[in-house]
């Protein structure tokens, strides 16, 4: 009788788990009967929409910049549609295109409410949980204007209007240009309008531009008088770029360094670099002087694209950079040196780093550049404590190492590695075409596993790649 009771009690208890593993299963997406909100999948982030009538369904969102035809949904048996898309850790904005129609997500009760057109878009934030009421909140931040901060990504401009249509951020780092696409703000359920922008180092003047109207900020009491008596804002930037080791990752500036050199100075003179980068402000482009003086050094951050005049001063006299021999006349009719910042056509500015504490050189060599140590110098970053290097590379796989005082090394801080024929390891970057149709940083995953690979007796088939920086 006992042996029969053990018997049954086992028989049910079985049981019990194989409901309670059902109740917990999530079917693949292809065996999906049902439709659900964007929910984390073994390849990404799996979007579904249930309709067994319709022709055509497409994904469109902040993560394909709203192409209609880049991102296609498939459907199976049951007429759900589905897609797996690996996003980043952050919060898109989508929709639907149904037969060319485009619609929310019907099973997402996250909304998003564009106060500027009164569309309505879905939100899905990978890799954080939220709670539906405080969606505006968390995605678009606090409920009132404040005068302009620092971030981790730059400087938060705010502005409260809640009658406002459209409200755009423009100054003296951007020729005053209140159309461009950068210089738009977005709003919150609380009527405040935000943006964050990247600046370096300097002192900007600025202005708010509401519905066709310019305005001064009316939190900021630092304000300085402009033409036709009107005034702006006065923004000082007094940070550097924030320079971190870490694996390489895609940057929107580039390092320059500038070095002054001049026997016959005292160590504690006054060099500066003015220049068009710096709005000609000695404050905001100060050299170091190396221990035994004669040298004066910095690097500052600057933006490609863009010719750039500049000369050094030095205890509040202006020179010419010596070791410069680019010298035009600069808009204010006087010599100039000049530098130009470009990044080729087809290729995307890599930014890395090392942390070689006391290192006296450090080189970037890899297949791109032949090897070749002279090449692709690092230069020491003394804000920062660390060392720098931007290299611009093409679409592709790239093997590099730093030479680090005649020393070759892998960088430890990238995870993606390749071996030659004999073994040998180098670091591997990758360069393709991103989700948005734009060259980005890719890293090499194993399949159906969320680790970077370190293991090379595996055959490339084993491998994938996806989205590393943007």
């Amino acid at each position: 009788m006992g042996r029969k009771l053990f018997i049954v009690f086992i028989t049910a208890l079985l049981f019990l788990v194989q409901c309670s593993e059902r109740a917990v299963y999530i079917p693949p997406k292809e065996n999906r009967k049902d439709a659900q909100a964007p929910y984390d999948g073994y390849n990404g982030v799996v979007f579904t929409y249930f309709n067994k009538t319709v022709h055509t369904v497409t994904l469109v969102g902040d993560f394909n910049n709203w192409n209609p035809t880049r991102t296609s949904l498939k459907k199976n048996k049951f007429g759900v549609w589905f897609v797996s898309l690996p996003l980043e850790k952050g919060p898109y904005r989508y929709k639907y295109n149904v037969d060319g129609n485009w619609i929310c997500d019907p099973n997402n009760s996250a909304i998003i409410i564009d106060r500027t057109t009164g569309d309505r878009f879905s939100l899905v934030e990978v890799g954080k949980t939220y709670d539906v009421a405080d969606i505006n909140n968390d995605f678009y931040g606090p409920s009132r204007g404040t005068s302009p901060y620092p971030t981790d990504n730059g400087i938060m401009f705010s502005l409260y209007n809640n009658k406002a249509r459209r409200v755009a951020v423009a100054g003296t780092w951007n020729g005053w240009d209140w159309s461009a696409d950068d210089s738009q703000l977005y709003i919150n359920k609380n009527s405040v309008w935000m943006r964050e922008v990247f600046l370096p180092r300097g002192r900007y003047l600025y202005r708010y531009y509401v519905d066709g109207v310019w305005c001064t900020d009316p939190e900021n009491t630092n304000t300085r008088q402009i033409e036709y008596n009107e005034t702006a804002g006065v923004l000082l930037v007094t940070n550097v770029m924030r320079t971190f080791s870490g694996p390489p990752k895609i940057t929107e500036f580039i390092p320059v360094s500038f070095v002054y050199k001049d026997p016959s100075l005292n160590n504690d003179a006054s060099v500066s670099v003015i220049g068009d980068f710096n709005n000609w402000d000695p404050t905001f482009g100060k050299l170091r002087a190396r221990p035994l003086g004669t040298v004066w050094e910095t690097v500052l951050y600057i933006r490609p694209g863009h010719k750039y005049y500049y000369r050094f001063s030095v205890n509040n006299a202006e020179v010419l950079d010596v070791a410069n021999n680019k010298i035009e006349t600069a808009p204010d009719g006087r010599d100039a040196n000049y530098i130009e910042v470009f990044v080729p056509d087809g290729h995307v500015p890599v930014l890395f780093t090392a942390n070689a504490s006391g290192a006296h050189a450090i080189q970037w060599i890899g297949e791109y550049n032949h090897w070749d140590s002279l090449a692709s110098p690092f230069i020491y970053d003394y804000a920062n404590d660390i060392w720098v290097v931007v290299i611009n590379l093409p679409e592709g796989e790239h093997s590099y190492r730093f030479r680090v005082d005649g020393k070759d090394v892998r960088d430890i801080y990238n995870y993606n590695v390749s071996s030659d024929a004999g073994g040998e390891q180098y670091s591997l970057v990758i360069i393709r075409e991103g989700i948005d149709g734009d060259l980005a940083l890719f890293k090499r995953v194993r399949k159906n596993k969320r680790i970077n690979y370190t293991d090379n007796s595996m055959s490339f088939k084993d491998w994938t790649d996806e989205p590393y920086y943007h």
